[in-house]
């Protein structure tokens, strides 16, 4: 989640829009199953272990050798918190360890909604797009958590509906930095 650019600061290619994507199109199939347009499914848990983890957690690592320590913290971050949301659906299953009850997931929630305060504070001067972004995930964690805590469906729907607008918003993001890098000007505002 950085500035349109073509290169960072150590000369290598913008990791940004990889990391975009995937949070994108990660946040926006959960969110979907979130809604009851469809069940948890493979397509969502391997999207969660690759695109939204691994592509991720990766695009941080380049960010890091750019000397973009927000674009650092925030990829890395989200990728793991994709890469355990994926192992928290798949080592139940395998017969490694329980189901996280829902107290427990509303307590991880809670905590990434706190964090995701703090990036969209330190988002703020970053263009108009990503603090709403950041905000919007905050939100949706916020949401969730209390749906887990309540049992409310109607309140994990309306942050499966927040999370498909900020997951929109973040494939916004990755759009505008693709083709802002590519050209080398500001085609798309942010």
């Amino acid at each position: 989640m950085t500035e349109s650019t073509t290169t960072n600061v150590a000369g290598t290619i913008n990791p940004a829009p990889i990391g975009l994507f995937g949070f994108a199109f990660t946040t926006i199939m959960l969110s979907l199953c979130n809604i009851g347009i469809f069940e948890m499914n493979t397509v969502i848990i391997g999207l969660a272990f690759l695109f939204g983890g691994l592509a991720q957690f990766l695009a941080g690592i380049l960010e890091w050798r750019g000397g973009n320590i927000f674009g650092m913290v925030v990829f890395s971050s989200f990728g793991m918190f994709w890469l355990v949301f994926a192992l928290a659906a798949v080592l139940p299953a395998m017969g490694l360890g329980e189901s996280a009850t829902p107290v427990a997931m509303g307590c991880y929630l809670v905590l990434w909604a706190i964090f995701t305060a703090t990036v969209a504070l330190a988002a703020t001067g970053k263009g108009i797009v990503l603090p709403v972004t950041l905000w919007l995930v905050c939100a949706v964690f916020i949401c969730l958590a209390a749906a887990d805590f309540t049992g409310l469906t109607s309140v994990k729907v309306f942050g499966g509906f927040l999370g498909v607008v900020a997951g929109a918003c973040a494939y916004y993001i990755g759009t505008a930095d693709l083709i802002n890098g590519i050209h080398g000007c500001k085609k798309l505002k942010l």
